[in-house]
């Protein structure tokens, strides 16, 4: 069975209000399809939108963070990593937008049906992300959890020029899904939000995406 995730609508200025996202509920990734991957970091994501976009959060407490890809598209997945993926116009296009950020803020933004033949999104386009973080007590890989957290914006600008003209509408259904890895780091993990049925780690299969809907 899907999991469904209410995206709150806002008003662009609450983002800059203080605590805002504390009020936001969370998707929690609670979801450990493959069981030989013992260690699972606490993670969540939080998604709104307002007339501008959607507006991303995703936070994470994590030992031993690694953050090692300093360009853009290099496989951040490979450091501690974040990702958030999701179908924006499915009325449109199956495609669906992978965006992966390290500690760094290096992201892999792309855009695709599947694992293969995706494009990358321009640089020039990735600026409207906005993409910043935060790391508790900084960069060295230690044992003691720290806290990180990823921000970004996903403007409708950015969405009509890889998606098409859509409407984003109360009541509308989009797959997606949220995810935490970290394929080198020194204790390799996978958790997500919606379960994935597949034998081994693979975050590019929308048929296991949950629903994220416009409240």
């Amino acid at each position: 069975m899907k999991k469904i995730y209410t995206i709150k609508k806002i008003r662009y200025e609450e983002l800059s209000a203080p605590g805002f996202w504390d009020g936001v509920v969370p998707a929690q990734l609670t979801e450990r399809p493959w069981k030989e991957y013992e260690y699972h970091p606490e993670t969540c994501g939080k998604l709104v939108m307002s007339e501008k976009g959607f507006h991303l959060r995703l936070e994470t407490k994590e030992s031993f963070i690694r953050a090692e890809m300093t360009e853009d598209n290099s496989p951040v997945c490979t450091d501690s990593c974040m990702e958030f993926f999701f179908m924006p116009a499915p009325e449109n296009v199956r495609d669906y937008l992978n965006l992966e950020v390290n500690p760094k803020g290096v992201i892999f933004s792309a855009v695709g049906g599947g694992r293969h033949g995706r494009r990358f999104t321009q640089a020039q386009d990735n600026k409207a992300l906005n993409i910043s973080t935060d790391v508790e007590g900084g960069l060295e890989c230690v044992e003691e959890p720290r806290r990180w957290s990823v921000r970004a914006d996903i403007p409708f600008e950015f969405l009509e020029k890889y998606f098409g003209r859509a409407e984003y509408r109360s009541g509308k259904h989009m797959p997606g899904n949220f995810y935490k890895c970290g394929d080198k780091t020194v204790h390799e993990h996978y958790c997500c939000w919606n379960h994935i049925g597949l034998p081994k780690p693979d975050y590019h299969c929308p048929d296991w995406f949950g629903e994220l809907v416009i409240e």
